[in-house]
């Protein structure tokens, strides 16, 4: 049996409130907007995990309406979550 392959993009992302634990993407990859996520708790960096796109119906092209959409989440180097 072939080993699964993870289509999934890494998306860069900025830490846009330490207090709350929230990065927010630099550009998804489907719709071109700006996404907020959580981080859970432990989780320091510089990988995040993986999340599922927050995009609008509209916003996407009519190929990714319909399609199961996500990223692996990673830290922009910059950025630090402490």
């Amino acid at each position: 049996m072939a080993a699964e392959v993870d289509l999934n993009p890494v998306v860069l992302v900025r830490v846009s409130s330490k207090r709350h634990r929230e990065v927010k993407l630099i550009e998804c990859p489907f719709c071109r907007k700006k996404h907020t996520h959580g981080i859970p708790p432990g989780v320091e960096g510089p990988d995040i995990g993986h999340r599922v796109a927050h995009c609008a119906t509209a916003d996407l092209p009519l190929a990714l309406r319909h399609v199961s959409r996500g990223y692996h989440l990673r830290l922009e180097s910059r950025s630090i979550l402490i």
